[in-house]
């Protein structure tokens, strides 16, 4: 799921993620559409990643849910819902 975030907002989420800090950094990509167009999204990504990590609880339900109101893919929400009973 794509979304067009203000440039404010995006600099508050730089700081949540900790790129001032060093800890994640901001990198552009392109990313394929449903209707076959591409489209420059921004992820990020840890700068010293030394996983694999463990998401929270919490992390995992917003996942879910965003992936249910999305309507993805039922599989990968089954995928989802089989990390998160992990974790119980």
């Amino acid at each position: 799921v794509l979304y067009r975030i203000a440039r404010e907002e995006i600099q508050r989420l730089d700081e949540l993620e900790g790129v001032p800090e060093g800890r994640y950094k901001r990198e552009t990509f392109l990313v394929l559409g449903e209707e076959g167009a591409w489209h420059p999204a921004d992820l990020y990504r840890l700068i010293k990643p030394t996983g694999p990590y463990t998401p929270s609880k919490s992390y995992l339900d917003d996942m879910i849910k965003g992936a249910r109101d999305h309507k993805l893919d039922p599989g990968y929400v089954n995928k989802l819902v089989s990390w998160r009973c992990e974790l119980d």
